[in-house]
């Protein structure tokens, strides 16, 4: 018992004088490194072939450090298999299109990944769905 009564008064005092003030918390990088884009819209239309063409615009508060842009699109609401569309673009637009054989709606999801010069890559954009009807 006498060490606990020795080992309680020497504890809180390390616990008071030990600890340092609490230091603010370092924002990543990646959060302000590469510019987001930002306010993602899509125009649709159909080809002279007959495909659906999908127009994605998009802007970026800043072209520092920017090296260029890929386009990811899936058709299943809930899932992470986004898939990137090749070429990747360095311009704020994208025109895609593809054939597909659908009875009333066809639901396809976008969202932009930016590229900085350093080759680091930026947040994605917030996801666009984009409904396609007959």
């Amino acid at each position: 018992m006498k060490k606990f009564i020795v080992f309680l008064p020497l504890f809180l005092v390390l616990l008071v004088s030990g600890c340092d003030a609490p230091e603010a918390v370092v924002e990543p990088t990646h959060f302000t490194r590469v510019p987001v884009p930002i306010n993602l819209a899509a125009i649709t239309d159909t080809t002279e072939t007959g495909k659906i063409k999908v127009t994605l615009t998009w802007g970026v508060p800043s072209t520092q450090n920017l090296r260029n842009f890929e386009v990811y699109r899936t058709t299943l609401a809930k899932t992470n298999r986004y898939f990137p569309l090749i070429p990747t673009t360095t311009t704020t637009t994208f025109v895609d299109s593809f054939s597909v054989t659908f009875t009333d709606t066809f639901k396809v999801y976008y969202y932009i990944t930016p590229t900085g010069e350093d080759r680091f890559i930026g947040r994605n954009s917030d996801t666009l769905y984009v409904p396609i009807t007959k």
